[in-house]
């Protein structure tokens, strides 16, 4: 039984949208402050403001979570120092990793923003836990 498989076309599809790659971090020195690709000095946030409301961000100790300052169109806003994104859940997704948000940590408690990678795999994107 012949079984022929067409080859995919070589031909490159031109993308509309420029620059959707994430904050990449390019020097990371310390556990307080990096480089990104762009060359912009981002530092370590204790808290991010979403949705009106003041949200704790984990703390990985090597990594830290820091909003994108760049402003650039179809890039994901809060991200990970591992080149991952940041989300904002609830205390069942970071449960292994930390204890409950407090009022005193947070205006929603028991909301975080965490690596996203992280939250998934247990490491984050460049290997490291």
């Amino acid at each position: 039984m012949d079984k022929t498989v067409k080859k995919a076309s070589d031909q490159t599809i031109a993308n509309p949208i420029k620059d959707i790659r994430f904050s990449v971090i390019r020097k990371h020195n310390s556990a307080t402050e990096a480089e990104t690709l762009d060359g912009i000095i981002v530092k370590k946030q204790k808290w991010l403001m979403f949705d009106n409301e003041l949200v704790f961000c984990a703390d990985y100790g090597v990594h830290f979570i820091y909003e994108d300052p760049s402003g650039k169109p179809y890039r994901w806003h809060q991200m990970c120092s591992c080149g991952s994104p940041s989300v904002c859940v609830g205390y069942k997704a970071y449960e292994k990793d930390a204890s409950v948000t407090t009022a005193a940590e947070s205006t929603d408690p028991g909301k975080m923003f965490v690596c996203y990678i992280h939250a998934i795999t247990g490491r984050h994107a460049d290997g490291s836990q």
